[in-house]
């Protein structure tokens, strides 16, 4: 299974964290899911304010 850079990243920061397999797994669903439901849009636009 080939996966972003991104998503290596936060596997291995949970993993340095000593977090369980089921919570690294079920924290990465999750990212993944926000990810798609928002298009992968940039987090620039995602965390803007309104003035």
């Amino acid at each position: 299974m080939s996966s972003s850079p991104f998503m290596n990243h936060l596997r291995s920061e949970l993993r340095i964290r000593g977090y369980s397999m089921k919570t690294e797994k079920s924290y990465l669903y999750w990212i993944r899911y926000f990810i798609r439901f928002h298009h992968s849009t940039g987090a620039p636009y995602l965390c803007k304010t309104k003035s």
